[in-house]
């Protein structure tokens, strides 16, 4: 027959056991939550990067603007090449001025 002590050793033994198992449970548990929580992340990243590479997302936009901003500065440098286009030519245009006056003063008109 066996005794009551064996029976308890082997009773504390298959307890301690169990909280080990107790314990590894609690610990995936946990860790399936951090997973979940992970998940949820990894899919709102996801929508986010969605969001900004459809055709009319954020990054098309920030392209269009960019684009936008370039022609504009292309346009405005053009602009400023006109104008001193136009200054040279108002220069040139008032020192020949200049001169035939001058050279009328002096001829007298002649």
């Amino acid at each position: 027959m066996v005794s009551l002590d064996v029976i308890n050793q082997k009773l504390e033994d298959q307890s301690k056991k169990l909280d080990k198992i107790d314990e590894t449970l609690v610990a995936l548990a946990v860790q399936n939550a951090e997973l979940k929580h992970l998940q949820m992340q990894v899919k709102a990243q996801w929508k986010i990067l969605d969001s900004l590479t459809k055709p009319d997302g954020l990054l098309a936009r920030i392209e269009k603007n960019n684009q936008d901003i370039q022609v504009f500065q292309k346009n405005c440098g053009y602009r400023d090449l006109q104008v001193q286009v136009k200054c040279i030519w108002a220069t040139i245009v008032s020192m020949a001025l200049g001169i035939l006056f001058k050279y009328l003063s002096d001829t007298g008109g002649k």
